[in-house]
């Protein structure tokens, strides 16, 4: 506190001039009181510039990583397009098309071929699932379930690569 706080006049001055000190005294006080350094502030602002550093190398990371699958898609659009052209336009071959798009990153083109094939829920678990980590862990955990209860035999093995490559398991797929 400053040291206005406690301030008493000690000669009998007029009303007056006690009560203007009085009120500078209560001035200083709400001055304090709004502007000093509280210890506990000092650890919300080190707890402040964690998140942020914290946030900037999220944010980093996550540049990184655009960056890369941009490189990626780049180095691989070339191959993708030629795959594309080689596949015979059968229906047959749709979840083959759907594959080597995602191979590439492709996704709007794999989510446009697998709607025209009529499979409306993969065509929109790839525009979920093919942009954000959150939604390739969620394919992972069905995938898991799938694989506990039993059902992944019975699962089309080109539509469980399809699952695999927008999980990230991309160990898993086998031929592209």
């Amino acid at each position: 506190m400053f040291p206005f706080h406690n301030m008493q006049a000690t000669s009998h001055q007029s009303d007056e001039r006690n009560g203007s000190v009085k009120i500078e005294a209560e001035a200083w006080d709400l001055v304090s009181a709004l502007f000093t350094n509280v210890p506990a502030e000092e650890t919300i602002e080190s707890i402040e510039e964690e998140i942020l550093a914290d946030s900037m190398a999220r944010m980093a990371s996550m540049q990184r990583r655009a960056s890369l699958s941009c490189w990626l898609k780049d180095r691989t659009f070339s191959a993708v397009k030629r795959k594309l052209e080689e596949l015979p336009s059968d229906k047959e071959y749709d979840m083959d098309r759907i594959l080597t798009c995602l191979s590439g990153h492709e996704l709007s083109s794999a989510a446009l071929c697998a709607s025209s094939m009529g499979n409306v829920r993969l065509a929109t678990l790839i525009s979920a699932a093919g942009y954000t980590p959150l939604g390739m862990e969620h394919v992972q955990k069905q995938q898991d379930i799938w694989e506990k209860a039993g059902y992944d035999p019975f699962i089309d093995e080109q539509l469980m690569e399809g699952y695999n490559l927008l999980s990230g398991n991309v160990d898993a797929v086998v031929g592209i």
